[in-house]
């Protein structure tokens, strides 16, 4: 059975099934709309926050101030030094 078999099967028999019963169906209709929706809704939250800390636990930040007058050769040494220990750990 191809697809288009499928969807003019599927369509046919529910406007045979609304004509019968018609609050009834669209009911159903409704209430299938409506839990896909929300289903859909919390997927696509969790998803997206997982991606959100995925990125926080990957990139860290370090914000560093030093002091007015700080000789820039310490604040390379002190640079160096972060990232090589950033390199050396596992976390």
């Amino acid at each position: 059975m191809t697809i288009t078999t499928f969807l003019k099967r599927s369509f046919s028999q529910t406007s045979k099934q609304i004509k019968r019963s018609g609050w009834l169906a669209w009911a159903s209709v409704l209430v299938m709309t409506l839990s896909l929706f929300i289903a859909s809704v919390f997927t696509l939250i969790a998803y997206t926050s997982n991606l959100f800390l995925l990125s926080i636990e990957n990139k860290p930040h370090i914000y560093v101030f030093f002091n007015p007058g700080t000789v820039e050769e310490n604040i390379e040494k002190l640079k160096r030094q972060i990232t090589r220990t950033s390199r050396n750990s596992k976390y």
